[in-house]
């Protein structure tokens, strides 16, 4: 990992009265990072699943929408671009 992505930070200032006052804020977001690097990881992998798999897979939500259909759903269903 590239150490200097390891940091975020904010910076700001304010004139009060006739002093300036500065705040920072620094935060090691590394821990982040690497959350963010499995979930891709995780979603990649499903992804290539369901883009492999013969079987029709599709997803629907509690209101019945279908939020995911993989190829071989959608070559089952005809829709375009399949």
């Amino acid at each position: 990992m590239d150490m200097s992505s390891r940091w975020s930070w904010q910076i700001s200032s304010a004139k009060l009265a006739e002093e300036w006052i500065f705040t920072a804020f620094i935060r090691d977001i590394s821990e982040r990072q690497r959350s963010e690097a499995a979930l891709r990881r995780s979603e990649e992998q499903v992804r290539l699943l369901l883009s492999s798999t013969a079987e029709a897979i599709y997803g629907i939500d509690l209101e019945g929408n279908c939020t995911l259909c993989n190829p071989a759903c959608a070559r089952l269903l005809g829709l375009p671009g399949s």
